[in-house]
């Protein structure tokens, strides 16, 4: 997947922007954590192993959109934990194109078309990137194969669950 060329364009005229002004050090993309709690215990990750009380924890939406309104960078990527777990993240990632920024949403999709299924739909791509946080494989089938995604999310050759398959390469 390339980058769209509204991306490139609002990005580049960040940058020139700052040049021009003679700003050495600029921020070009704020990584948002607004909790570390995950619905999955994958090996290796450490945010399992927080202290419940810290996993509990969440960053409200007025929190979210004034550091996105600090910072000030053209993209937010918003990793967790597992973002779509927070009650409020619908609002936040409106709230962040509403800024006319850029959304990277890092997520194992478990909890996608339930969340963001519609609002992915009327925004299309270009406004909300999901890269998906599992193997591309798993068991020798695509692991997005079990998951319901919305046609918008859905990554080319990777099988809708919906629909009848002979077989899944």
């Amino acid at each position: 997947m390339g980058i769209p060329l509204v991306q490139q364009y609002r990005v580049a005229r960040y940058v020139l922007g700052r040049r021009l002004r003679g700003i050495k050090r600029y921020p070009l993309t704020l990584m948002l954590e607004p909790l570390f709690q995950c619905n999955l215990a994958c090996p290796g990750c450490g945010k399992i192993d927080y202290e419940k009380d810290i996993l509990k924890r969440r960053m409200s939406t007025e929190e979210a959109l004034r550091a996105v309104d600090e910072c000030g960078a053209p993209m937010v990527s918003i990793p967790g934990g597992e973002p779509l777990i927070h009650k409020d993240i619908v609002q936040i990632v409106e709230g962040i194109i509403a800024r006319k920024k850029f959304v990277y949403l890092c997520t194992n999709a478990i909890l996608l078309k339930q969340k963001f299924g519609p609002l992915l739909e009327a925004l299309g791509k270009p406004s909300v990137v999901v890269p998906f946080i599992f193997p591309k494989k798993a068991g020798g089938h695509h692991a997005l194969a079990r998951v319901q995604l919305p046609a918008c999310a859905r990554p080319a050759g990777v099988p809708d669950p919906g629909k009848k398959q002979a077989a899944v390469p």
